[in-house]
C-alpha cells in the first residue's frame, strides 16, 4: 500500500511539474520534449538490438522502457496544461493536475492490486 501511495505521488508530482512549466512555455516545447524522449528510447533500442548476443535481459531495455514512460508522462502533462491554460492560472493548473492525477493513479493501482488476488 505504501508503494502505491509513493508511486502515485511521484508520478502526479512529475505531471504537475510538467504542467506548471508547460503552462507558460510555447505550445510546441512539451510535445517536442516527449517526442525526443521516445526517439531516444527507440535509438537506444535499435543500437542495442543490432549488437551480437542481444538478449531480452539487457540493462539497456530498462532505460528504453524508462525513456518511453517518461515521454508518455511529459506528453500527458503538456497536453493537459495546453488544454487548461486558457481557463486557469499557472498555480491552479499544477494543483488541479496534482490532485486529480494522484487520486486517479492511486485508485487505478489499487484496482489492479485487488484483481491480482
Amino acid at each position: 500500500m505504501f508503494l502505491y501511495i509513493t508511486i502515485s505521488l511521484f508520478v502526479s508530482s512529475m505531471l504537475a511539474l510538467i504542467a506548471f512549466l508547460q503552462s507558460d512555455a510555447a505550445w510546441w516545447k512539451g510535445p517536442t520534449a516527449a517526442l525526443a524522449l521516445v526517439l531516444l528510447g527507440y535509438l537506444a533500442f535499435t543500437v542495442s538490438f543490432d549488437q551480437e548476443g542481444f538478449t531480452r535481459q539487457q540493462p539497456v531495455l530498462g532505460l528504453v522502457i524508462s525513456a518511453w514512460l517518461c515521454g508518455l508522462i511529459v506528453l500527458i502533462g503538456s497536453v493537459l496544461a495546453l488544454i487548461m491554460r486558457n481557463f486557469y492560472s499557472t498555480g491552479k493548473i499544477a494543483k488541479l493536475i496534482f490532485l486529480g492525477s494522484s487520486s486517479l493513479i492511486f485508485v487505478s493501482l489499487m484496482a489492479v492490486a485487488l484483481t491480482q488476488r
